[in-house]
């Protein structure tokens, strides 16, 4: 049931700019994880890519861990549906007021 997740170019070259490849690799495991899954369940945007596909978004929490905070990221994909494949096309840090915190977190402080 597992979908394929690939990286666009366009999507490394974002990596670089939010800073280190194992930072955002690690920041954005809960996205990967979600899209392996079933990628359909983020949030679609209504617009196109170049290829006619529709962009969708998927975002992570702001979250503190003891003495590390692990940042929000939003990242921009586009399904396969007959192949079954996600092509990750951007990674960016969460603008402040789009951030939400983990809510889970039982003591965030």
């Amino acid at each position: 049931m597992n979908w394929i997740i690939e990286e666009a170019t366009s999507y490394r070259a974002a990596v670089y700019d939010c800073g280190d490849q194992i930072v955002v690799a690690n920041g954005t495991l809960p996205i990967r994880f979600g899209l392996k899954r079933e990628p359909r369940g983020f949030f679609q945007t209504g617009v196109l890519d170049s290829t006619g596909k529709e962009i969708w978004i998927a975002r992570t929490k702001l979250d503190l861990n003891g003495p590390e905070i692990i940042m929000s990221y939003t990242v921009r994909y586009v399904i396969d549906v007959e192949q079954r494949i996600v092509i990750l096309l951007h990674v960016e840090h969460t603008l402040p007021e789009e951030m939400t915190w983990n809510d889970d977190d039982p003591l965030p402080f």
